[in-house]
């Protein structure tokens, strides 16, 4: 009733399963060389927006504990507090807005690459 399986084409099947696939390390130079300029154009702006992505953290960081001292420290009246804090809240939204462009082309630039060396990688 049931099918029978080929132990010869089985048998590749139970090295994956089982782990026992030798796998080879290859370089940067090997692991690129499906790229084409596109392709390089992507992965720098990607970097870049990786860069401006991460170094935007310790701005916040900075900003956000000014707004912390705007409410611990001396505040010579309310009007002042509450013009510092609206201020500092600006400046949080402008990092938030410029975080969400530089992770959206962090992602989009090397997802798109990938896919384009896949692609060139099947053919």
């Amino acid at each position: 009733m049931g099918l029978k399986k080929d132990k010869a084409a089985s048998a590749p099947d139970k090295d994956i399963e089982s782990g026992n696939e030798e796998s080879k390390a290859v370089s940067y130079r090997e692991l690129y060389k499906y790229s084409d300029g596109w392709d390089w154009l992507m992965i720098v702006v990607g970097s870049i927006s990786a860069l401006g992505h991460g170094a935007l953290r310790p701005a916040f960081i900075k900003i956000f504990g000014a707004m912390i001292d705007d409410f611990v420290g001396v505040v010579p009246d309310l009007n002042t507090l509450v013009d510092n804090i609206t201020k500092r809240t600006i400046m949080m939204l402008y990092i938030a807005c410029g975080a969400a462009v530089l992770s959206y082309f962090q992602v989009a630039m090397f997802t798109l690459t990938a896919q384009r060396q896949a692609l060139r990688i099947r053919r």
